[in-house]
């Protein structure tokens, strides 16, 4: 079977979006594949469609629809992804991550179910943000999930906090 993909690229402020579609594939980032110079960023996975497996300090994690996971991209990690899956990927730089989540590796390589609590909520508001995505309306949809993370406490500080302050 030959090689598909399309790969959509966006920025929101200092945030870099990416749609990944594609049919069975792997990704194995080794240490000769990480640029030491360039800027250090932690990126949150979310499994749109099929499925992916994802491993990375010592964890795998297996990712169904709507499932989420985070990454260190100065890591060493592999993504294999089944066939006609579709992941949308937040890059978040790493100095801002750790502003709000001192330590974020303690976090990459987990899974945060699809419905278990908030991440459902983060999941729709992450995909309405790359199919819409105007300036003015992001401030609304962070305080939106912001209610929702006071009420349902699992996995909003996670990502309510590193989304709000790249948006801004």
């Amino acid at each position: 079977k030959d090689f598909e993909a399309e790969l959509n690229l966006g920025n929101l402020g200092p945030l870099r979006v990416v749609r990944l579609r594609c049919n069975n594939s792997a990704i194995d980032r080794t240490a000769s594949h990480i640029d030491l110079a360039a800027r250090r960023a932690y990126t949150l996975v979310l499994q749109v469609r099929g499925h992916g497996t994802l491993a990375q300090y010592g964890h795998e994690v297996s990712l169904l629809e709507g499932d989420m996971t985070l990454y260190d991209n100065a890591v060493p990690h592999s993504h294999v992804m089944s066939d006609h899956a579709e992941t949308i990927l937040l890059r978040v730089p790493a100095a801002q991550l750790r502003e709000h989540l001192p330590s974020p590796e303690r976090f990459c390589g987990l899974r945060l179910a699809a419905g278990d609590g908030l991440t459902s909520a983060i999941a729709a508001l992450i995909r309405k943000l790359v199919k819409v995505a105007p300036r003015n309306l992001i401030a609304f949809f962070l305080i939106f999930v912001g209610v929702l993370s006071s009420v349902a406490s699992d996995a909003g500080y996670l990502i309510l906090i590193p989304l709000a302050a790249t948006a801004f």
